[in-house]
Order: C-alpha cells, then sequence, then structure tokens
C-alpha cells in the first residue's frame, strides 16, 4: 500500500509528491500460512523496518526518488 503526501524535496528544490510504501498484512499473514510459517521471520522484518528506506527516511520523492523526511 502507497501513501502520498506532499513534502520538499532537497533535491529537486521544490515541494513534490512523495510517497511511502506501507506493509501488506493480508498478504503476509497468507504467506505465513502457505509456507507454515517459514515467512513469519520476513513479515517481522518488514513490519519493523520496512516502512523506512535504507537511510531511516519514510518518503521518496516521486519526481527525482531521492529519500526525504
Amino acid at each position: 500500500m502507497k501513501k502520498q503526501e506532499m513534502h520538499y524535496c532537497q533535491r529537486c528544490k521544490q515541494a513534490t509528491m512523495q510517497e511511502s510504501h506501507k506493509v501488506n498484512h493480508m498478504v503476509h499473514l497468507l504467506m505465513s500460512l502457505i509456507t507454515a510459517g517459514f515467512w513469519l521471520p520476513v513479515w517481522l522484518f518488514l513490519t519493523l523496518f520496512g516502512g523506512k528506506n535504507l537511510n531511516g527516511k519514510n518518503y521518496r520523492c516521486c519526481v527525482c526518488g531521492t529519500s526525504n523526511a
């Protein structure tokens, strides 16, 4: 799932549409059931860290792709 908001982009030097991805828990529940629980560590990892990019910022600019806070 995506969440979109307007934020200032440091690289574009203007307010741009930025998006953040959220974990789809229903898909991960289904995967956990199909794999008899082997998918649970992946689901846990994505739940804890999946809403952030590698640098810890939540939003990515839709124009240039830069991560912004």
